[in-house]
């Protein structure tokens, strides 16, 4: 991988204008602090997700490369990113030419999901649900990303009656944090979450599920 020049901004909640300096360049890293992911907007409706880590830093941030190593190339001057609720958060956007386990923006593409559960004054798990919504038509289920900003989280799939996959959350970024996934799945698909809540507080889960969309109605 060769950086030839990179570009550093702040982020702001909700959408970022990333402007470069001509076309056809190509995006082969992101750094970003202080947020749990970013998305990155391909097409209208279409949105790459990039896994960031845990902003409270519990547990430590741990990020194991300090660049997420992807690979797109813009054919416009500007393309847009957008960030959860953060006052700013410092970014740093890196192009060249990629390495060979470098992820396809395209196969980054996701929807994201919030949950919050709020304790009372006794630690203990608590549960609840997050429902994902994807483009009309046939869908696979390609990979998942949670991070929770306390303790820990785990994040069931119902795969058919009695047969289930369970997964802890991340919490780091690097290029094997995605849990990689194969389930067929319509437009709606609901994802339960049991967490660890610590008394008097309140756990934020996050969640990413990407998909690829087999067949368009």
């Amino acid at each position: 991988m060769t950086t030839k020049f990179s570009i550093s901004q702040t982020l702001t909640s909700g959408l970022n204008t990333i402007t470069l300096p001509q076309t056809n360049l190509t995006l082969i890293g992101i750094s970003v602090l202080g947020i749990p992911y970013m998305g990155i907007q391909l097409s209208p409706g279409k949105i790459a997700y990039i896994p960031l880590g845990n902003p409270s830093g519990a547990g430590g941030i741990a990020y194991k490369d300090p660049m997420f190593r992807v690979v797109y190339t813009f054919d416009t001057i500007n393309f847009y990113v957008s960030v959860p609720n953060t006052p700013t958060s410092p970014a740093i956007f890196y192009f060249g030419d990629p390495t060979a386990d470098s992820i396809n923006l395209e196969d980054l593409t996701g929807v994201v999901e919030t949950l919050s559960l709020t304790q009372g004054t006794s630690a203990g798990v608590m549960n609840g649900n997050m429902t994902f919504q994807f483009p009309e038509g046939k869908i696979l289920l390609t990979g998942y990303y949670s991070i929770v900003n306390q303790n820990y989280a785990i994040s069931q799939f119902q795969i058919s009656t009695g047969k289930n996959i369970y997964l802890f959350n991340a919490n780091k970024t690097g290029q094997d944090v995605i849990h990689p996934l194969e389930i067929e799945g319509a437009q709606s698909f609901v994802v339960s979450v049991s967490a660890y809540v610590s008394a008097s507080t309140t756990s934020t889960i996050y969640g990413i599920l990407y998909y690829k969309v087999l067949q368009e109605v």
